[in-house]
Order: structure tokens, then C-alpha cells, then sequence
């Protein structure tokens, strides 16, 4: 009876041990996706940034989500002239989709959808993604 207690605890423990690597695994993932959205951006305002149009900054955010837990991810502030733009992530798990990441001004919100196989998409309300 004590070595089938011994066997179920060892094989409990095994199983939180790759659970650990697998969430560990899919956060890496994630970070890295957000970062790669944000390199995309970065290089799109690269003109405007070197004219002193606007300035980038990044700065971190707190995120709690049950499959991964909390951990920090980096968000990208935009700023120009009287108006600054936050390009926040929400979270990997969100709306069926690989990811989630907002975008938001004093001009509204929008929301960027990541699918694994097919990349970012911008949600439109009421019309689905493109």
C-alpha cells in the first residue's frame, strides 16, 4: 500500500514538473510573439521616429491569466504631439485566438488578434478580422 502511495506522489510531482516546462514553454512563445509584433511596429515608424515626429518608449505590464499564471510582458507607448498611443497585451489565451493585444488612444480602441499559422489581425467589430 506504501509504495503504491510512494508511486502516485512521484508520478503526481512528474506531472506538475511538465506541466511547469509546458507553461513555461508556451509564456516564452507568447513574449517572444508580442516582441516580434513590436519589432514590426518599430520598423514602420522608423522615418517618422528619426525626424523626432514621435518617440517610442517601452515599459511593462502585469498580466494574470489561468493557463500561464502572472508574469510581465513588455507594452509600447507611442508618443506624438498631444497624443500617445498604448499598444497593451492582453493576454495569450483570448477570443479563440494565439494571443491578444490592444491598442489604445484618446481616438478609441482597437484590438489585434494572433493567430499562430496565420499572424496578427485587426478585430473589427461586428465584421470578424482582417
Amino acid at each position: 500500500m506504501e509504495d503504491k502511495f510512494l508511486d502516485f506522489l512521484k508520478n503526481k510531482k512528474q506531472v506538475q514538473v511538465s506541466s511547469l516546462s509546458n507553461k513555461d514553454k508556451e509564456l516564452n512563445e507568447w513574449i517572444i510573439d508580442i516582441e516580434n509584433l513590436f519589432s514590426q511596429i518599430r520598423i514602420w515608424l522608423t522615418e517618422a521616429e528619426k525626424q523626432n515626429l514621435l518617440q517610442i518608449r517601452v515599459d511593462n505590464r502585469q498580466i494574470s491569466e489561468t493557463q500561464l499564471g502572472d508574469y510581465t510582458a513588455p507594452k509600447l507607448i507611442v508618443l506624438f504631439e498631444d497624443e500617445k498611443v498604448e499598444i497593451v497585451p492582453i493576454g495569450k489565451h483570448s477570443l479563440n485566438a494565439n494571443g491578444r493585444v490592444n491598442m489604445a488612444s484618446s481616438k478609441g480602441l482597437h484590438t489585434l488578434l494572433y493567430f499562430k499559422d496565420k499572424g496578427w489581425f485587426l478585430l473589427k467589430p461586428g465584421h470578424g478580422y482582417e
